[in-house]
């Protein structure tokens, strides 16, 4: 009859027809890569999470010098491998990372309550020193992001030592504060994060820089949204926010887990994606000084395609340059003399307080004269008496026991440096 229709199927559109294929899996990220979390802490632990659930990579490989929590995370991941395509592998030496394409470093000491991101300086950059030569020597090709705070310095210190290209290393920088600003700014207008365009720049600490003046919500500028005084409050309370965490759970991982994973995935998958990192600086925004500060950085499989000038308005561009002056202050202070270049880096000797150099004690004993003599009689009592020969002053209460891992054999102007911060 007229309008009506049949699902069977006629012999010859059943003979025609194909068996359903099998619906096949997403692709990964990048289907042959290669990651390597160095340090694998409370830090480390998030980001290998965030790598492995989402797949991130083929390959996560895992160091650490606590090799029995080491192996007991690693076997816990590999308990959960019907559920993830990501082989997780531990590297018991440093060579056993040979052939990663991206190095993600958290090593280091953690965060104290109070404790500023500059005053790890020096119990950090011992570290690095130990552990970026080989990753260097056995991984020539690498990319290498630097998580480990404080996050613009270790970057330059990791680019010295490692010698790579430049756009090879680069710094988290102010990835996740412009995640946590732009949270706390669509917590007050009601709106996704994602909405909003803006950008933490500078320093990633004290001395950061919102950019304001041309941030937008869906096309709106964000100073038709939110009054100034606002956003300057939320600004505070972003550079507030770590310690804020800090105090409550005694240490930051999930967020910057996050953040790292992020910056993984835009490196393997060629997004050419726009982030805010931490690269060298000198000449942007009318930045004289040669140091690392977080600005917008395109990238891509092969590290920093690009770095980009913002337009800033002469308010933020003061800021950025102050900013930046307080990183190559906080540099001389520190000791820290370039030269040559980003991040050539050396500890002056000048650092070295008497206390911790190499030299004799001090031999405070009165000195007999060249001949005794009775005070009463006057008479003589023969040569003086020969004092015993000065030996070299020992081992400093603030230099660890010799069994610690090598990386904490810190030098003796690594001792100086982290003996004045503590004072």
């Amino acid at each position: 009859p007229t309008g009506s229709y049949s699902c069977a199927a006629t012999p010859a559109e059943s003979s025609s027809r194909t068996a359903p294929s099998t619906p096949s899996l997403p692709a990964l990220s990048h289907p042959m890569s290669k990651v390597c979390i160095v340090g694998c802490g409370a830090v480390g632990e998030a980001i290998a999470n965030e790598i492995v659930c989402s797949e991130i990579c083929s390959t996560l490989v895992m160091y650490d010098v606590m090799k029995d929590r080491l192996r007991g995370l690693v076997t816990d991941y590999n308990h959960g491998q019907l559920f993830t395509r990501c082989r997780v592998v531990q590297a018991e030496e440093l060579k056993d990372t040979a052939g990663t394409d991206v190095f993600i470093l958290t090593a280091g000491a953690r965060q104290n309550v109070g404790e500023s991101r500059r005053a790890l300086l020096g119990r950090n950059r011992a570290i690095m020193e130990a552990v970026v030569p080989d990753l260097v020597k056995y991984s020539p090709d690498c990319i290498i992001c630097v998580v480990s705070n404080p996050a613009d310095y270790m970057a330059m210190i990791v680019q010295d030592i490692s010698k790579l290209p430049r756009g090879k290393v680069f710094g988290s920088g102010t990835f996740l504060d412009s995640s946590r600003f732009r949270s706390m700014l669509a917590q007050e207008l009601d709106v996704m994060p994602k909405d909003i365009a803006t950008y933490i720049l500078g320093e990633h600490g004290d001395a950061s820089v919102p950019c304001v003046e041309h941030a937008t919500v869906a096309g709106v500028p964000l100073t038709h949204l939110v009054e100034r005084e606002t956003i300057a409050r939320l600004h505070k309370e972003t550079v507030q926010a770590a310690g804020n965490v800090i105090k409550l759970k005694g240490f930051t991982n999930t967020a910057i887990g996050m953040a790292a994973g992020q910056i993984v995935k835009n490196i393997l998958t060629d997004s050419y994606a726009l982030l805010p990192l931490s690269v060298p600086a000198k000449g942007f925004c009318g930045i004289e000084e040669d140091v690392f500060l977080s600005l917008p950085c395109v990238v891509n499989r092969s590290g920093i395609h690009q770095v980009w000038d913002v337009d800033l308005s002469e308010e933020e561009k003061l800021t950025l340059q102050k900013s930046a002056k307080e990183i190559s202050e906080m540099e001389a202070l520190a000791h820290l003399e370039p030269e040559g270049g980003i991040g050539s880096v050396a500890m002056s000797a000048r650092a070295v307080p008497p206390a911790m150099a190499p030299e004799l004690v001090p031999d405070r004993r009165p000195r007999a004269a060249a001949t005794r003599t009775d005070r009463r009689s006057g008479k003589s009592l023969g040569e003086p008496e020969v004092l015993p020969p000065l030996r070299p002053r020992g081992r400093s209460s603030l230099e660890p026991r010799p069994e610690r891992a090598p990386w904490h054999r810190w030098s003796r102007p690594t001792l100086a440096l982290y003996h004045t911060a503590l004072h």
